[in-house]
């Protein structure tokens, strides 16, 4: 007869074999496991070392094409744009860099800067929005300007500043009106004067820069969108500018391009950092001469890098 204490060996005797089992197993398959993930991790550092150098490749490409462009820009550039008033018109994100290649380029081009300023972020805010409909409704305006009917201080004050920058169905305003108008914008911080003097113009270059953020970012991408579309309507073309982050769905270029209606009729550019967007510029200004209109950089919303444009 089968004792309890001839169980009892045997279980114990079943599970030695299991452990001994397990151990040997773990032994036999360490070698090949970590020489599995031996090899995985060389494949792993091989490739990346591969991304590491088409990265550099890329880089350098792009160098020297921005150094190709910028070296043939004031050839490419003369004068498309002789005897064309032009005036720069800066958002509160725009930087000094960004204003100064878009003039510089714009004197290559041979056009007449009539001047430049810059709008702050008072312009748009809503907490001051009742100060700004009080002076844009006053006595302070040119004779003759008739303001929209509107309670919108973005309205009112795109037709303000499109009036004193290009006009109003042909007419002009003095250069004293556009001063004193604009002076008391800049006494109220909603403008910065960056010309002493500034003139009406018949085509607006806007520059803009990443994408607004905080409570007031719509109120700010409206504000700026009012301005191209009404300063369009009123001159002869304008042409927004900005870097590829304006061109995102939050920034003002990707609003204009989002807008069918408006971008029938408003160039944008947003590669304007670079020399090939500052030739785009040129070439988007001589396109609105002629009455057309386009999408332009490199960013997936862009219809192509430069306008096409022939003597």
């Amino acid at each position: 007869m089968i004792s309890f204490r001839y169980h009892l060996v045997s279980l114990v005797a079943v599970f030695l074999a299991l452990a001994v089992g397990i151990v040997v197993g773990a032994v036999a398959l360490a070698g090949p496991v970590r020489s599995g993930r031996a090899g995985q991790l060389s494949d792993l550092g091989r490739a990346n070392a591969a991304l590491r150098q088409d990265n550099q490749a890329l880089r350098g490409q792009v160098s020297s094409s921005e150094s190709v462009a910028a070296a043939v820009a004031p050839q490419v550039v003369a004068g498309r744009l002789a005897n064309r008033r032009v005036v720069v018109v800066a958002d509160a994100e725009a930087t000094g860099a960004m204003k100064d290649a878009v003039r510089t380029m714009l004197l290559r081009a041979g056009a007449k800067v009539t001047g430049q300023l810059q709008l702050t972020a008072s312009y748009s805010d809503p907490r001051r929005a009742a100060e700004l409909r009080s002076y844009l409704t006053g006595d302070s305006l040119p004779a003759g300007f008739q303001l929209p009917v509107s309670e919108d201080p973005s309205v009112l004050g795109s037709a303000v500043l499109s009036y004193l920058l290009v006009g109003q169905h042909g007419s002009k305003p003095a250069a004293t009106d556009v001063l004193q108008v604009l002076t008391g914008l800049a006494s109220l911080r909603m403008v910065v004067l960056d010309s002493r003097d500034i003139a009406p113009a018949d085509y607006v270059v806007l520059v803009c820069a990443g994408q607004p953020t905080g409570a007031d970012t719509a109120n700010r991408l409206q504000a700026i969108t009012d301005l191209a579309s009404a300063m369009d309507h009123g001159g002869k073309g304008t042409v927004v500018v900005g870097d590829r982050a304006a061109a995102g769905t939050g920034g003002v270029l990707g609003q204009l391009r989002a807008d069918q209606s408006i971008a029938a009729a408003v160039s944008t550019v947003d590669d304007i950092d670079s020399a090939a967007g500052q030739i785009a510029m040129v070439y988007a200004l001589v396109e609105q001469a002629a009455g057309r209109s386009g999408q332009y950089g490199t960013a997936g919303n862009a219809q192509a890098v430069l306008p096409t444009v022939t003597r």
